[in-house]
């Protein structure tokens, strides 16, 4: 049993933001817990998938992780055999992580059921409602983040 969320104010944009956030995850976690992976683990091999090797700041931007935290998870993804490090040649203090052979297949594995749950979000929203929010929420972060500092 869910209880109704109480939606807030847009007022609060950013208690609103969260609250999104957390409907959309609990569609996606069902999925994600089914083959053994937290949100965090999740977004790791995505963003890998989707980009190729990443120096662990560029995983830790790119999944919006903080450092120690990306730490662990990487370990831990290393230990279970579905990321591998590779050092730099020309800069040894760089390392590479890279999607083992184990981690695609568990991408591949993934992707049908993530895929279904975008689905159904675009028939709860309509296409073009997923497709503005897109590129609405894609301009909010690059105007917050110009001269964010």
């Amino acid at each position: 049993m869910s209880a109704t969320p109480i939606v807030t104010s847009r007022k609060n944009l950013p208690l609103l933001l969260l609250q999104t956030r957390e409907a959309m995850m609990r569609r996606f976690r069902k999925v994600l817990k089914t083959h053994g992976l937290t949100d965090q683990q999740w977004r790791v091999l995505r963003a890998i998938a989707d980009a190729g090797a990443m120096t662990s700041g560029q995983i830790a931007e790119e999944c919006c992780m903080l450092g120690p935290s990306l730490t662990g998870v990487l370990s831990r993804m290393e230990s279970a055999g579905w990321l591998e490090r590779a050092r730099s040649t020309t800069d040894h203090r760089r390392v590479a992580v890279m999607l083992s052979q184990t981690g695609r297949e568990l991408v591949d594995a993934v992707m049908p059921d993530v895929e279904e749950v975008y689905q159904d979000i675009e028939i709860r929203l309509g296409k073009d409602c997923v497709g503005r929010l897109s590129t609405e929420l894609v301009a909010m972060v690059v105007a917050l983040e110009d001269g964010a500092d």
